[in-house]
């Protein structure tokens, strides 16, 4: 917090060489009460499924292969998220398996559902927010909640918070990444078969920008390598269809 506030205030006087103005643009006001009826207004209940299908057969392919693209980004982003903040929480079994993870995904896929009606941006878990909060200690709800009414606040107080550049809260970032990266210690890296997925996981989530791409290279680098071991008993069904699914995904993704 020190160092987003140091930074923020550094960009009043540093400039841009780019485009010559303030990192830190002073807002002429630090109050927002702009109605949140009016704002949702030109978008609220606007989501339509007509003429979804009435297209050509290409165009009807396009649009089902776009909402099989959404459904596998929401899922996996959230799964991404819901394992890397759960390992630092301590909530994984020795299974690996997350208590009560059908819920978290559920309040997800309402969120996302909810944001579509609203008209805003597909609504997920936040991994950034919610490592930051784990660190902190938080381990429940709770903090979750205190997070979402402190948010509603910031509301009318917007055009303050939005003076802090980007540069200031990158910093914070890089530490939330070098705090969910401290679960990969009880990785088995020294088997091959294992270290590859890690290592297709970790570095194409940065590259691609998204955390689904990382997961969907992973599993089938998984796969891949127990393979090449030898040991396909260890692989289960359930990872025999999501990586027959991911190789259609990248095919149709590589056509469409």
């Amino acid at each position: 917090m020190i160092g987003i506030l140091v930074v923020t205030a550094l960009g009043i006087v540093v400039k841009n060489p780019e485009t010559g103005l303030a990192y830190t643009v002073i807002p002429e006001t630090i109050f927002s009460f702009e109605n949140p009826v009016s704002a949702m207004a030109p978008t609220f209940g606007q989501l339509t499924l007509k003429g979804m299908f009435s297209g050509s057969p290409e165009m009807v392919l396009g649009v089902i292969f776009a909402i099989i693209s959404f459904l596998f980004v929401d899922l996996f982003d959230s799964i991404g998220v819901l394992l890397g903040v759960a390992s630092k929480a301590g909530l994984v079994d020795e299974k690996g398996n997350i208590p009560c993870a059908g819920k978290a995904l559920f309040v997800s896929a309402g969120g996302a559902a909810v944001g579509a009606v609203l008209g805003t941006n597909t609504v997920t878990i936040y991994g950034a927010e919610s490592a930051t909060g784990i660190n902190e200690g938080g381990r429940t709800g709770m903090t979750a909640c205190v997070t979402g009414i402190l948010f509603i606040l910031t509301l009318f107080f917007s055009p303050l918070f939005l003076m802090i550049p980007s540069i200031a809260t990158a910093p914070a970032l890089v530490m939330v990444g070098i705090f969910m990266i401290e679960p990969l210690r009880k990785m088995e890296l020294n088997d091959i078969s294992i270290a590859l997925p890690v290592f297709l996981t970790v570095a194409l989530m940065p590259f691609t920008y998204n955390i689904a791409y990382g997961i969907l290279f992973g599993l089938i680098g998984y796969t891949v390598g127990q393979i090449a071991a030898g040991k396909t008993k260890q692989i289960t069904k359930t990872v025999w269809v999501l990586t027959a699914v991911f190789l259609l995904y990248m095919i149709l993704d590589i056509v469409l």
